[in-house]
């Protein structure tokens, strides 16, 4: 199953950041579960072979001071996709830092 982990603070924000994701995997047919990062734990993990880690807005930057929900990056052993905002999540995950 590949797991889609939105970031996003408000949830009409995932019909830009996150629909677009599902809609082409749908359209491959593959099996996938979409939660907010809030929700992740670790009977999902455990059925997850794939992860996807979605974008959020511009303005939107809450995911940033929760970033021990996406700890569990680090022994998560199998592939694992951040777009935008996503990307910055697994960099700060890895020590990385941003800039403005």
């Amino acid at each position: 199953m590949i797991l889609i982990i939105s970031i996003c603070k408000n949830i009409l924000h995932d019909l830009e950041f996150v629909a677009p994701i599902e809609n082409i995997i749908k359209k491959e047919n593959f099996d996938f579960k979409t939660i907010n990062y809030r929700e992740i734990n670790n009977k999902i993990l455990g059925k997850t072979d794939k992860i996807i880690i979605s974008g959020t807005s511009l303005l939107d930057f809450e995911y940033l001071d929760f970033l021990k929900k996406f700890e569990f990056i680090k022994d998560f052993k199998k592939p694992i996709l951040g777009i935008c905002a996503g990307m910055q999540v697994l960099c700060l995950i890895y020590n990385g830092s941003l800039e403005k």
